[in-house]
């Protein structure tokens, strides 16, 4: 007993036969690693997305031995030569097993269904990381910083150009709107109403909704109506319709109305309400007190698509001056009556005195002159171009 110590150190120092120990890992980016363990641990680095990956170290502990075999079952010889009893026990097995090969092949099915789904799911998952990584590789400090450096500069670009365009608009507004006035002064109507046309257009870049902007809106309507004024007065119109229809028929007038007076202007005093009691009515009704020759054909017109809030018209008749383009002019022949129509996109309140007066109006006439000054000055106040 005395030398037990040493042939137990011989025992345990014996070599074992250095059998291989490989490993595979699948990194988080779906990259697979493999190699052999080693005595000691193993740290590796992924080459794709760089994570560190761990491998345990050779297992120094013996196999495990294998399994004792299980029971063998009887052979059909043995189950011919069983007991009457036996013989039963196996006939029902053999009626149970249709039952359990059924069995056996669902189970085979849901293994295959569950391997695929387990598959397709670890692909998208790794795909998912994958685009992650990327995205994430994307983002860094420096490209943040960038970003944000071009996104400063991209918002002063943006605002100091709309500066640039306010300033300039403004700028446009006084230019346009005093050259109108001077232009007006010459009696220079088409060259008033480009630079009134041009000092509306700012004044609406500008979202004017003060004085100044209101008569730039306002003189640029006037001026186009000056301009595109019917060649004939709304009386003289219609004397000229009654001339061809007796002359010729009804249906004559009406290519001829849209060649010469079609689109053209006019501009009224005359009271005006909705067509019907709704305040919201986009028909106005212009009252007409007036006859057309010989047999005193009586007179209807009407304004469509019209804004009666915006124009200040309501149930009641209400006296006003006011331009609009004509639309339409039509002799009802069953009713025998004029029914004329404006469009009500074009129609508005007239405030200048003088551009009425370059119409022909109050010639030799103070005190109808000074009754419509006051009435102008009404409807501008009604606007909002002087207090």
């Amino acid at each position: 007993m005395a030398n037990w110590l040493a042939k137990a150190s011989s025992v345990l120092s014996r070599d074992t036969p250095d059998e291989p120990q490989p490993f595979q890992l699948t990194c988080e980016c779906g990259t697979n690693h493999q190699g052999q363990r080693k005595s000691r641990a193993q740290r590796i680095i992924c080459q794709t997305c760089g994570t560190a990956l761990f491998v345990l170290p050779r297992n120094v502990y013996p196999e495990l031995k294998p399994p004792k075999p299980k029971r063998k079952r009887r052979s059909e010889d043995e189950w011919n030569d069983a007991p009457p009893a036996r013989e039963r026990q196996r006939s029902r097995r053999a009626r149970g097993g249709t039952k359990e090969t059924v069995q056996a092949i669902g189970s085979g099915v849901r293994g295959v269904i569950t391997s695929m789904i387990n598959a397709i799911t670890s692909r998208i998952a790794v795909l998912i990381t994958g685009l992650f990584t990327w995205v994430r590789s994307l983002i860094t400090p420096f490209r943040m910083v960038i970003a944000g450096v071009l996104l400063m500069l991209l918002t002063t670009g943006v605002w100091t150009l709309r500066t640039r365009g306010l300033d300039q608009a403004r700028e446009t507004l006084r230019v346009e709107f005093s050259a109108g006035e001077e232009a007006l002064k010459t009696d220079d109507l088409e060259l008033a109403y480009t630079h009134f046309a041009n000092a509306a257009a700012a004044a609406d870049h500008l979202n004017l909704t003060d004085a100044r902007g209101q008569a730039s809106r306002q003189m640029a309507h006037e001026t186009e109506a000056l301009i595109r004024l019917a060649p004939a007065s709304l009386i003289e119109m219609l004397e000229e319709g009654e001339t061809i229809i007796e002359q010729q028929s009804p249906e004559a007038w009406v290519p001829y109305f849209n060649g010469k007076f079609q689109g053209t202007w006019l501009v009224l005093q005359a009271p005006v309400r909705t067509d019907d009691e709704a305040e919201q009515s986009s028909s106005l009704v212009v009252e007409m007190p007036i006859l057309i020759g010989e047999a005193g054909h009586p007179v209807s017109m009407t304004v469509t698509n019209a804004d009666a809030t915006a124009l200040g018209f309501h149930s009641e008749p209400q006296v006003a001056w006011f331009a609009a383009s004509l639309g339409d002019c039509v002799f009802d022949q069953a009713h025998e009556i004029w029914e004329v129509t404006l469009d009500g996109s074009s129609c508005f309140l007239w405030t200048d005195l003088d551009n009425l007066k370059r119409l022909g109006f109050f010639e030799n006439d103070p005190v109808a002159e000074q009754e419509a000054s006051e009435q102008l000055n009404e409807q501008s106040r009604f606007l909002g171009m002087t207090p």
